[in-house]
C-alpha cells in the first residue's frame, strides 16, 4: 500500500492530545489540496506542512482553549472539482476555516463559494518566509522527512499559522469560534501578516 493510500485512507486527521479526565474540545479547519492524479505530491506536501503546525499548535494548547482538527479533501488540482470540495467543506459546521487552494485556477473556483458563506481563506502565497517560527519549521520537516521544504510547504505553513491566529483572536474577543468573528479578524491581518493572499486575481 503507498503512502499516498494510507493518508486517504483518514481524510479527517485529529492531531490533538487527550486532555487528562475528558475530551478536549475541538474545531476544525479545511485543506484544499490535489491527493490523486499528476499533482498529488504537492497535495501530500501540502498536508505534511499543515499537520506540522496543528501539531505545533495542539501540543501548546490549541487555540482559544480547541483542539484542532485538519478536514483534508482533494480537488485533483481541477477547478469543478475545487469547487465540490469547496461546498463539501461548508457542509461541516465544525470547520471555521480554510487553507488553500494550490494553484490559482482552482483558488479561483473555490473563493467565492467560501467567500459568500463567510468563512476564512488562508491562502499559500508570497511571503517572506524568514520568521523564527519558519525556520524552526524548515528544520523540524528536513529532520523528518530527510529533505528540506519546498517553498511551497513553507507558504502552506505560514497561511495555517494564520488561520490558526485568526481563530485564536476570534474566540478571543468572541467567547467561541464564529465562521464571520473569524473571517473579520483574517480581514484585518492579511495586510500586516507578510502574506499577500488578501488579494486574488483571475488566473491567466
Amino acid at each position: 500500500m503507498s503512502i499516498y493510500t494510507h493518508y486517504l485512507i483518514a481524510i479527517i486527521i485529529s492531531i490533538g492530545l487527550t486532555a487528562c479526565g475528558g475530551a478536549p474540545k475541538t474545531l476544525k479547519i479545511g485543506l484544499g489540496a490535489p491527493f490523486e492524479g499528476l499533482d498529488r505530491a504537492i497535495g501530500y506536501e501540502a498536508l505534511f506542512a499543515t499537520k506540522l503546525a496543528l501539531q505545533e499548535r495542539n501540543t501548546n494548547g490549541g487555540v482559544g482553549g480547541y483542539q484542532v482538527e485538519l478536514v483534508a479533501l482533494n480537488d485533483f488540482n481541477e477547478p469543478d472539482e475545487a469547487r465540490v470540495q469547496a461546498k463539501a467543506l461548508l457542509a461541516d459546521p465544525d470547520i471555521f476555516g480554510v487553507v488553500g487552494h494550490l494553484s490559482a485556477r482552482t483558488t479561483w473556483e473555490a473563493f467565492p463559494i467560501y467567500q459568500a458563506a463567510g468563512l476564512a481563506v488562508s491562502i499559500p502565497a508570497d511571503s517572506e518566509g524568514n520568521s523564527k517560527e519558519t525556520t524552526a519549521f524548515s528544520e523540524t520537516y528536513q529532520k523528518l522527512s530527510g529533505l528540506p521544504p519546498s517553498p511551497r510547504a513553507v507558504l502552506v505553513y505560514e497561511a495555517t499559522n494564520i488561520l490558526l491566529d485568526s481563530i485564536d483572536q476570534a474566540i478571543l474577543i468572541d467567547g467561541k469560534p464564529t465562521r464571520l468573528g473569524v473571517s473579520a479578524v483574517m480581514r484585518v491581518r492579511l495586510p500586516k501578516s507578510g502574506l499577500k493572499n488578501h488579494t486574488l486575481k483571475e488566473p491567466q
